[in-house]
């Protein structure tokens, strides 16, 4: 449920056992996101951490097209989608390790660095 609280009432009785299903080339990844206020809590769920990546740097490509809708092709810097992680109030992944059988968890700086290999990979495809 996108944007929602946790209930209290649910008890663990409750709740299913369903494993993660993994993508060939990745780990489970979720992404949490808060762009300003409380309510714009969100998370999103994908089948790879690449896919987080690109899903936050199509987000920024988004907003940059957003500020400038009379310029046809932008161009921006990795300092720039830096500068959109940093502005975001919360921004944090958890990536599945099946080594430990849990989460691990990143915020922006390691964020910022899945992103510089992101790229540096893309560019080098």
């Amino acid at each position: 449920m996108i944007g929602s609280d946790w209930s209290s009432d649910v008890c663990s009785s409750d709740l299913e056992y369903r494993p993660i299903q993994m993508s060939n080339n990745g780990k489970h990844t979720i992404l949490l996101l808060q762009r300003t206020g409380a309510s714009s809590r969100t998370y999103y769920d994908f089948p790879s951490t690449n896919q987080c990546i690109a899903h936050i740097v199509s987000l920024f490509e988004a907003e940059l097209m957003r500020m400038n809708p009379t310029i046809p092709t932008l161009q921006y810097h990795i300092s720039d989608i830096n500068n959109y992680v940093d502005s975001l109030t919360e921004c944090n992944i958890l990536v599945y390790s099946n080594e430990i059988a849990a989460y691990i968890p990143f915020g922006k700086a390691g964020i910022k660095q899945k992103i510089v290999d992101f790229i540096d990979r893309k560019s080098v495809v």
